[in-house]
């Protein structure tokens, strides 16, 4: 009885599988919060000024600092995005501009998942996003994140539902297309955006882990007596 109870306690406390996104709510999960923003947004200053930054809360962390036209009305752009909770290094790149910069996570936080969102003036124009393929720890989703498009509603913003992972992880990328379409638009105020969330948290055991390490537990006490 000792033996068998201690390899399936051992089994139990093996490391899982990879982590990846889960298809139910966040329930293995306690004191989330937004751990890092990568943001590219027109700028609020001149006609097509752009930038791209990382953000915690609203504090700025860095900036690729300002650059005109780097996108074209109406065109799909390429973007990589990528955060390693080891070096705590996040990169971004899109539209021929490069960010990179050590995050420093929350104190005895784990990486727990992500969240997108948009902006754009529906007086102005659209921002889409689509094509969008998460990493985690070095292996493709096959969770479909779906397409984004301010244009379905009538609000200036849209953002997507927090994706919690089923375990901890140690690093994420983000791999999609965006397109900001202003037509005839004003582009010289902060019209547009695209924001991609690092969430973060503290990793709790699921319910019907813990209800089997109990008893095993109690029955490897009582044969050492």
């Amino acid at each position: 009885m000792h033996t068998r109870a201690a390899a399936i306690l051992l089994s139990l406390l093996a490391p899982a599988a990879a982590a990846d996104i889960a298809a139910t709510n966040a329930v293995q999960w306690a004191n989330t919060e937004t751990a890092l923003e990568a943001r590219v947004r027109l700028d609020a200053g001149d006609s097509q000024t752009w930038k791209s930054a990382f953000w915690q809360g609203d504090t700025l962390l860095s900036t690729s600092g300002n650059a005109q036209n780097v996108f074209t009305d109406g065109a799909s752009t390429p973007f990589n995005f990528a955060y390693d909770a080891d070096s705590s290094l996040a990169t971004l790149d899109v539209a021929g501009r490069s960010l990179s910069n050590h995050i420093t996570p929350p104190a005895g936080k784990q990486l727990a998942g992500l969240q997108l969102a948009l902006r754009s003036e529906h007086s102005v124009g659209t921002t889409l996003l689509f094509n969008v393929q998460a990493t985690i720890d070095g292996a493709p989703s096959p969770f479909a994140l779906p397409d984004m498009n301010t244009n379905l509603t009538s609000d200036t913003s849209v953002v997507g539902p927090a994706l919690f992972f089923d375990s901890a992880a140690n690093s994420l990328s983000l791999t999609g297309d965006i397109t900001f379409d202003w037509g005839s638009g004003d582009t010289s105020g902060d019209h547009f955006k695209l924001s991609l969330y690092v969430i973060m948290g503290n990793a709790l055991p699921s319910a019907p882990t813990t209800a089997m390490l109990a008893p095993i537990a109690l029955a490897i006490a009582r044969r050492r007596r």
